[in-house]
């Protein structure tokens, strides 16, 4: 049995909370950045700056090709993204090749928004390097050091050649 030796249960319970230390961690900077954004009267979600960046670069995408590029689910894409048109900061058009598909492109509006943010996320980004630098510099080779380990076998998989070799 674990037992709870510091005031903050998630570390007590090491790697099995790893999950939900980064959760964590990710709902700190995500709040944080919800208030900045408010402060600085930008009026977008903090979890938008990657689908305006992905628009910009990568020009009209589908929903399942913005989802691939960034690795998230279909539904959160289609969650973010009904929340960027409902505020006019994109707009969705037929696909010329395949009408049946929707291929989204960054609005007028949603360049005006772009240009205005851009400053505050590469302030943004000095602010997490300052994070990371603080905590010793090593972070983001870690996560990607994590992420390929994951991609090769996931949590699934061994967790059960773990508990394979318990029985």
């Amino acid at each position: 049995m674990l037992k709870c030796s510091s005031k903050d249960y998630l570390h007590s319970l090491g790697a099995l909370a790893l999950a939900a230390r980064l959760k964590r961690l990710s709902d700190r900077m995500v709040h944080d950045a919800r208030a900045l954004y408010e402060e600085l009267g930008l009026p977008i979600e903090p979890n938008w700056y990657l689908v305006f960046l992905l628009l910009e670069l990568r020009g009209p995408l589908a929903v399942t090709e913005i989802a691939s590029a960034l690795g998230w689910a279909h539904p959160s894409v289609v969650a973010v993204v009904a929340k960027m048109q409902k505020r006019g900061l994109i707009v969705g058009r037929a696909s010329r090749e395949d009408g049946r598909r929707t291929l989204l492109t960054l609005s007028k509006k949603g360049h005006t928004q772009l240009a205005t943010a851009r400053p505050v996320w590469k302030a943004a980004a000095g602010g997490v390097q300052s994070l990371i630098d603080e905590a010793g510099g090593e972070v983001m080779p870690l996560v990607d050091a994590l992420e390929r380990a994951f991609t090769r076998r996931g949590l699934r998989q061994r967790t059960l050649e773990k508990l394979e070799k318990l029985r």
